[in-house]
């Protein structure tokens, strides 16, 4: 996923019921998607010493990663991890 595609997601994505108008905060590994009740984060697909999100396959397992070790401490702050997808020329 490119910023370009982050932003055509903002404008264009499928959002569940509820959560309002997407606002979108980048840090310097992610871009969250902030709604009224809900946030996505999307991991960059970049690679630093410190970390690799090069492949989408490292970035399913570190996103997964982070769902199972920050679930022990915020119970259900965090739901799933989903893919973003591309159905009929649209983000959902």
């Amino acid at each position: 996923m490119t910023s370009e595609d982050v932003q055509k997601l903002i404008r264009e994505g499928t959002w569940p019921p509820g959560f309002g108008e997407p606002q979108l905060v980048e840090t310097h590994i992610s871009w969250v998607v902030l709604g009224e009740n809900f946030v996505f984060k999307i991991k960059k697909p970049i690679q630093y010493p410190f970390l690799d999100f090069s492949t989408l396959d490292k970035r399913m397992y570190f996103c997964e990663r982070e769902v199972q070790l920050n679930q022990r401490l915020t119970h259900s702050m965090y739901i799933d991890v989903v893919p973003v997808r591309i159905i009929a020329n649209r983000f959902s």
